[in-house]
């Protein structure tokens, strides 16, 4: 069975694009690894991206997340995050690593997501390779 990755970062504050691009680049580059991505915007209506209910996208997202070996999250925007820090004490509380990139927006960070976070890193590049690593070397997942 591949390992998963679910892709967590900010949907509503940002474009359909913009929110989906880094889920794309990170997908190709997990799917070198062997390693599976779970994108929350799968499946959606780039013209309606809120065609789900509430109750019908977090089940799904919560599902995912259970089912997925790590929690990659992006904090490189300068937005709100309500969602995405939702999906990090999720992970963390179902004992799911957590790992966070920054990318400029170091503000974004906080006791809370370091706290929740397993790992750290400014790129997401450095994030892939730390998950290429703890999954496939260490087998910690």
């Amino acid at each position: 069975m591949p390992r998963k990755v679910y892709l967590s970062g900010s949907i509503d504050n940002l474009s359909f694009e913009d929110a989906m691009d880094w889920r794309d680049k990170a997908s190709h580059i997990f799917a070198k690894y062997g390693i599976a991505s779970l994108n929350p915007l799968r499946g959606m209506d780039p013209e309606k991206p809120r065609s789900l209910e509430p109750s019908e996208a977090v089940v799904r997202d919560k599902r995912d997340i259970r089912t997925s070996d790590v929690l990659l999250v992006n904090l490189t925007h300068h937005v709100c995050y309500k969602g995405t820090m939702m999906e990090i004490l999720y992970a963390w509380e179902h004992e799911i690593p957590v790992v966070v990139f920054y990318g400029d927006a170091k503000e974004n960070l906080g006791y809370w997501v370091e706290y929740h976070s397993t790992k750290i890193v400014k790129t997401m590049e450095q994030a892939i390779e730390y998950i290429a690593e703890y999954v496939l070397r260490l087998g910690a997942c």
